[in-house]
Order: structure tokens, then sequence, then C-alpha cells
């Protein structure tokens, strides 16, 4: 008997359809049904897929899975029903896609100075190139105006290209400025540390004097309200007596207090006593901590780090290696960031390079991308019309190849 594969399952040949325009989607079951209804059908399918498995060995089936991963296609981007046109913009889209991973991930180098062990650098990238890929693969499969799928595979490959490009001006200041952060961090540590006790000296005094700030506003009060009762004849010595203590005859401003403790005398007095002697210790602290740094300036310029080498090397040890860098990566990274945001103008722009060519980069993919997808030819190409119209074609192309009689 005849295998025609030109006629339809009760022997006649197939005749237009008032409804061939709408969509008719291949699934599973249909072709496994033509698989049963055919077997030439059926064993041609067989015969490929078993030279196939002869041909590729385990090193090919590696290398087509990492090109599936890491690299798009043409055909990958567009479907079955693909004119000219639209297969040539899938190929240029692949490619630009291709070339905009490959440049972000160059600018992306910033992974390997962050992370001091490459691999987990190497994971990272190989991790989101494969992602955005499939990505832009969502976006493009089956494209229609409001499709979540499309704007998710969007919206994941911008998302994508730009995360491991935004920590490069961190990467950029670690390996172009290592002895500056390790400089600025020296500062940090000669302050807080070095010259801690002068400092808490100061803070000391610096809490006191709120104290005596609080006395003179008392006293100021006092006053206030016994000249508002002298100008009105009003009896004020008990305002007088708690701002200044009692009037005599002799009277000298705190002459009368000498030898009192300070807590003892009204609060005037208590005051001015309380300013004095945070004038004379805040001018010692402060002379303290000017000389400090005077020294340091003097003998080091602004070189911390090697003033820490020589005046605390005990510190030295603590944060730094012995080529001056920062011994902890946290610290380290930290800096980085602080010096990232203090630096000149000129600094900030050339560390900020990398990332500005990045996100342009992924922002025109981007726009190309949507422009590709929002061609009506691009979406038409998925309509699985084209589908089943090839797979009348190929039942065509069987059934010539083996002969309508047997």
């Amino acid at each position: 008997m005849s295998q025609d594969f030109g006629r339809d399952r009760n022997g006649s040949h197939p005749r237009p359809d008032a409804n061939e325009g709408s969509e008719q989607p291949l699934n599973r079951k249909e072709i496994l049904q033509d698989a049963k209804t055919y077997p030439a059908f059926l064993k041609a399918i067989q015969s490929l897929a078993n030279r196939s498995l002869q041909d590729n060995g385990l090193l090919q089936t590696f290398l087509q899975c990492l090109a599936f991963l890491f690299l798009s296609s043409g055909h990958q981007l567009c479907g079955p029903a693909r004119n000219g046109k639209v297969y040539t913009w899938s190929n240029i889209l692949a490619i630009s896609s291709g070339l905009t991973v490959m440049i972000n991930a160059v600018f992306a180098w910033c992974l390997f100075d962050i992370f001091r062990v490459p691999l987990h650098a190497v994971a990272i990238l190989a991790l989101i190139s494969a992602l955005t890929n499939l990505s832009i693969r969502l976006a493009c499969h089956r494209p229609r105006s409001g499709n979540l799928m499309m704007v998710l595979g969007m919206v994941s490959a911008l998302f994508l290209q730009l995360t491991p490009t935004t920590p490069t001006p961190i990467a950029e200041v670690l390996r172009g400025h290592p002895l500056d952060i390790a400089n600025q961090r020296a500062y940090t540590v000669y302050e807080t540390q070095v010259l801690a006790p002068e400092q808490s000296r100061l803070d000391a005094v610096l809490a006191a004097e709120s104290e005596a700030e609080k006395a003179e506003d008392e006293c100021q009060r006092l006053m206030d309200q016994v000249q508002e009762k002298k100008e009105r004849n009003l009896p004020y010595d008990h305002l007088f007596n708690r701002a200044e203590g009692k009037w005599i005859a002799d009277y000298q401003l705190d002459k009368q207090w000498e030898g009192t403790p300070t807590e003892n005398r009204p609060i005037c007095p208590q005051g001015r006593a309380l300013r004095r002697q945070v004038n004379i210790e805040k001018d010692a602290a402060a002379a303290a901590v000017r000389d400090a740094w005077s020294h340091l300036h003097n003998t080091y310029g602004d070189n911390y780090l090697e003033a820490m080498k020589q005046e605390r090397p005990d510190l030295y040890e603590m944060y730094f290696d012995e080529s001056g860098h920062i011994r902890s990566r946290q610290q380290e990274i930290d800096e980085a960031i602080r010096f990232m945001f203090t630096s000149n103008a000129g600094v900030k722009a050339i560390i900020s390079v990398p990332t500005i060519l990045s996100v342009v980069a992924s922002v025109l993919l981007i726009l190309m991308l949507y422009c590709y997808i929002s061609d009506l030819d691009v979406q038409r190409s998925w309509n699985s019309r084209a589908a089943l119209n090839q797979r009348n074609r190929v039942r065509r192309t069987f059934d010539g190849g083996n002969g309508h009689g047997q």
C-alpha cells in the first residue's frame, strides 16, 4: 500500500480550509500521531537521532551545551515562519547581544579584584552571561504587545548586564589607588587610636563646657529678673542672692568665693569658674592634639602610613601587610568606597568610565531588542500556521522520496 504523505488520514488530498489562516498550534500529541500514521517519517527521525548520538561525542555534547548557554543564534530568536529580513535582523541581534555580554564581562573584571578567589568571579560572570542569553531568548519567544514574558525577559537582561559592572568604580580604586586608600585608613587609625588620649581629653573638656554654658544661661536669667525688679522698685535681694550670693560692703566679683568649691558657689560665680576652668583645659587639650599633628606633618608630611610604620609599628602590623596594603578585605573595600566619594571630580570621572560604557552598551542592546520584537514580521514568524505548513512540506518531501506505491 502506498504511504502517501501528501494525503490526509482519510486517503484524500488535503483541501483548502476556510479557517486556514487561524492559528493551529503544533503540540506533542500531533507529532506522535504523525509518527504513528507515517512509519517512514518515524523511521527517518529515528535514523537521524541514532546518527546524532553516534556522531556526537562527550566533548562535542559539552561544547554544544556551552554554546546553548552562552551564545544565541539567529534561528533561536525568531519563529519558523521567518522571512529574509527577520532572519537577517535576528542574526544581527544575536551578534550584538554576544558582543554586549562580552564587553560587560570585560568591564566586570572588577569582580576579580573584589573576590580574591578568581573562581568565584568566573562562576558569577558565567552565570550572569548564561542568564542574560536565556533572558533575551525569553523576550524573543512569541513576542506580542503586553506579553509578560517579553517584558520580563527585557528587564532581566538589562538588570543582569548592569549588575556585574556596578562595583567597577570600587574595583578601579582598589586596583589604581591601593596605597591612597591605605594612607586614608592609616589616617583614621592614627586619629582614633594614636591620638586617642589627647582626643578623649578634649572630648571631656567639651562635655564640661556644656555645664558651664548651662550655668551661664541660668545666671543670665536670674540677673535679667533682678534688673527688671530694680527698674520697678521691687525687692530683688532673694534673686540676687541666688545669682551672686549675699551682698557685702566691699563686694568684688568672685573674690569672696575663692577657696569655696565650685559646686558650692552661687550660680553666677559657679558659671564663671567653670568657664575659666574649661578654657584652660580646652586650650591645653587642643594644644596637645595640635602639637601631635604638627609633629606628624613636619616629619612625614601627609604620609600617614609611613608615620604609623615608624611611630606605632604594633598598629601598623595589625592593620597593614609588609607592602603597605590593608590586611582586611572588608576594610579595604570600605575605604575604597569612601575614597570614591571624597576624591576630586577628575578621579571620579576616570573610575566611572567602565560603568558608563557598560550602561550605554546595555541600554542600546535593550532598545535594539525592543525594536526587534516589536516588528510585526518577527511576531508573525511565530505563527503556528507556519509550523503546520512546514510539517506538510516535510510530509510531501518524504512522500516524494519514498514513492507512491509498494
